[in-house]
């Protein structure tokens, strides 16, 4: 039965955050812009940090935040109207997603994200999807003017965030569903 719950578990599981090397990370860092330390030093840092490999952090955000170099702050992400398909090195095992949508002057946020699963492609987490459903977002009637807000949160020792913003770049009612193509602004 534990093994079996083990293979369950496995389907969707994303990768930890040490929260320890985070806070060490938060104390180098601060101290590393107060003292100026210089750029070989920076580099130094890099590679044991492994930032050029995504090495230390697994997730990617967090990796790029605690780099000198590479802050690149752009990720991509599939947004369907009813789902999600996310890189899994843009999440942790202790991620929150919050789906924020604003129509005609109002919000309406989704919370209730469930991960059914983990595609596992190639051997490295780059090319790993999670896939996310909301049963409260697939309910929800789109209109024309929709706009998306999604944000992922990494718990409480990394407070910082990750946002998408979505809009709608095509429309069309229909008898027998609407249909609904959200593109990345």
């Amino acid at each position: 039965d534990y093994n079996k719950e083990l293979i369950g578990a496995r389907k969707t599981e994303l990768p930890a955050l040490y929260e320890p090397l985070v806070l060490n990370c938060e104390l180098l860092f601060a101290l590393a812009d107060q003292l100026e330390i210089s750029d070989s030093e920076k580099e130094e840092v890099e590679g044991r940090l492994g930032t050029q490999t995504n090495g230390s952090f697994i997730s990617k955000p967090i990796n790029d935040f605690y780099s000198f170099s590479n802050r690149d702050n752009r990720y991509a992400m599939d947004f369907s109207g009813d789902a999600l398909d996310i890189p899994a090195n843009l999440l942790t095992a202790g991620s929150t997603i919050t789906i924020t949508v604003t129509e005609n002057g109002s919000s309406v946020t989704f919370d209730d994200y469930v991960i059914t699963k983990v595609d596992r492609e190639g051997k490295t987490i780059d090319r790993f999807i999670a896939h996310i459903t909301s049963k409260q977002l697939k309910k929800h009637n789109w209109t024309a003017d929709s706009r998306v807000v999604i944000t992922i949160t990494y718990g409480d020792a990394y407070d910082r965030t990750v946002t998408f913003n979505y809009k709608v770049s095509e429309f069309r009612e229909h008898w027998y569903g609407d249909k609904v193509v959200f593109v990345q602004e």
